[in-house]
């Protein structure tokens, strides 16, 4: 009599071994679950072995194959403790010709903080009409920063990515700060602030306390950041009342922080604003 396991266990054993293909070939029907808590356990991907765009094979005509291992990654990669084989698996898809795929190993690569890897293959998704250019341009923009690229390039793709993503609003009002840019950063702040886009109280907070001295705006902003249940907002509001000598508040503040999840310790000196998330 066949083990019902035996499926699963060709599946496992295949993957244990990199060997996507055969991986693909034992699930044979959607009965097999890919999850589980140690289905990710064997193998983690080299972030140095993955494909790059010259690598690439032709993909103007994927193979089943090629989407086969795509969707097996997509499954992997929901699973907890699993994205590095999933990343190791959606660069095998694109070697076999997955368009889909491409796409998908550019944003998990830089998800998990290889961006030098990542641009590369979002430049490509990019260029793909089938993918969304506004949200790709936006990733670029993030990457470019993250491997200190061209700050220009960058700010140019954050805005791109910002006119339709409220979320890539956060990292060009980054750069701008880097780039001493103030009185548009604080716009952009302020707008991003109103439209309750996660992050942007916090550096409204910084810029006005630590650039504009403007100690009511940048309470009002921490405030609000504490509103949307940013604990940095609260410990830097903490900060700021320690460095004006207003002690209760301070403590006050540093416990809500602490509450919400920040537990670094307070600081006895140092600048006003301590975290720029």
């Amino acid at each position: 009599m066949e083990d019902s396991r035996e499926p699963e266990s060709r599946f496992r054993r295949a993957l244990a071994r990199g060997r996507y293909d055969d991986a693909v070939a034992a699930i044979g029907s959607e009965r097999l679950s890919v999850g589980g808590e140690r289905s990710c356990d064997w193998k983690l991907a080299d972030p140095e072995g993955i494909v790059t765009p010259g690598d690439r094979v032709d993909v103007r005509n994927a193979s089943s194959l090629g989407e086969s291992l795509y969707e097996l990654g997509v499954a992997l990669w929901a699973q907890s403790g699993c994205e590095m084989v999933a990343i190791d698996i959606f660069s095998a898809a694109v070697e076999e010709g997955s368009t889909r795929a491409i796409r998908t190993l550019g944003e998990s690569l830089h998800w998990f903080g290889f961006s030098e890897r990542a641009l590369p293959w979002l430049q490509v998704a990019a260029e793909d009409p089938q993918n969304d250019t506004a949200w790709m341009m936006g990733l670029l923009g993030e990457a470019l920063i993250a491997t200190s690229g061209d700050q220009w390039d960058a700010a140019c793709y954050l805005r791109i990515g910002a006119d339709s993503h409220q979320k890539f609003g956060v990292p060009l009002a980054k750069l701008l700060v880097q780039q001493s840019d103030w009185d548009s950063a604080r716009r952009l702040l302020e707008t991003l602030v109103e439209e309750r886009v996660y992050g942007a109280a916090l550096l409204l907070g910084n810029l006005m306390q630590d650039h504009f001295r403007d100690f009511s705006q940048a309470e009002r902003a921490y405030r609000r950041g504490i509103e949307s249940a940013d604990a940095f907002s609260a410990y830097n509001l903490g900060v700021m009342y320690w460095s004006q000598g207003r002690s209760a508040d301070g403590v006050e503040a540093f416990a809500l922080a602490r509450s919400m999840g920040d537990l670094t310790d307070p600081p006895t000196e140092g600048p006003a604003s301590d975290k720029w998330g």
